[in-house]
This record gives C-alpha cells, structure tokens and sequence, in this order.
C-alpha cells in the first residue's frame, strides 16, 4: 500500500495543469479565462496558485524577465545549471527573506520540501565559494525583491 504523500504526489503530477497568465495592467497573475489577450500574452501553463502565492510568482516572473528566462523552464524538472540557478536563488531569497516555509515554497515548484532545502543549502555554498555567476543571480533576485516590498 502506498503512503498518503507518494500517493499526493502522484496525484499532483498527473493532475491537468491550471492556466495562469501574468496581467501586466494590474501586476497579478490570473486564471486564463480572466485574462484579455491583447493586454496580457504571457500564458504560463501549469503554474498553479494557491491563496497568497501571487507574491512568489511576481517574483519568478521579474527575475525571469530580468535574466531573460522562460518562466515556465525555471518552474519545470529540468535541471539544466542555468535554470536550477535561478530557482535554488529564488528559494534562498524566499526561505531568508519573506520567511517562507520550506513546504509552501515546494508547494509552489511542485517540489518536495527535501528538495528546497537541498536547494538553499546549495546556493548558500555557492555564495559563500564567491561564484561569480550565482552572485550575479542572486543581485538580480535582491533587485527583484526589494521592488516588490517597496511601498509606493
């Protein structure tokens, strides 16, 4: 018999994606049968959204726009280094400084809160090796940041 989280898992990943597209009028992601196409192209399918998660998907879409990602490859299984450094970055941003739960933050990547913290420890080592590249990254990450919680 299979443990109640396999089985969520499972069921996750089998589960049809929900489409979201990112509003550039009012800086939200919304469900695609809300979004007018001639405003808002930007279609991210699979990205699904609880409650609250629309700050976390703001800040993928500015780093990913500001280090010229698809949005959809960061969020995806692929582990090509450029894109899992930008995703351990965007983790390590999440978890030190908006004090994120390892698990909510899975949630959001579709990844086990294992994997997030494998994650953030790597970036941390990163960091700390003076790696130019994951520097570079996480700059843009902190620019990203600070101007979503700076008030207007």
């Amino acid at each position: 018999m299979r443990s109640n989280k396999s089985a969520t898992l499972s069921r996750k990943k089998g589960a049809l994606p929900k489409l979201v597209g990112f509003d550039k009028d009012t800086h939200m992601f919304r469900h695609i049968s809300k979004l007018n196409f001639k405003v808002s192209p930007y279609v991210y399918p699979g990205l699904a959204m609880a409650q609250g998660d629309a700050d976390i998907a703001l800040l993928v879409y500015d780093v990913c726009a500001s280090l010229k990602q698809e949005v959809t490859q960061v969020l995806s299984d692929r582990r090509h280094r450029h894109l899992v450094n930008v995703r351990f970055a965007v983790y390590h941003c999440l978890i030190h400084r908006d004090k994120r739960t390892y698990k909510s933050v899975g949630e959001f990547f579709n990844r086990d809160h294992s994997s997030v913290v494998a994650g953030v420890q790597t970036w941390s080592n990163l960091l700390q090796m003076q790696d130019q590249e994951a520097w570079r990254i996480q700059s843009v990450v902190n620019m990203s940041y600070h101007k979503q919680h700076t008030p207007l």
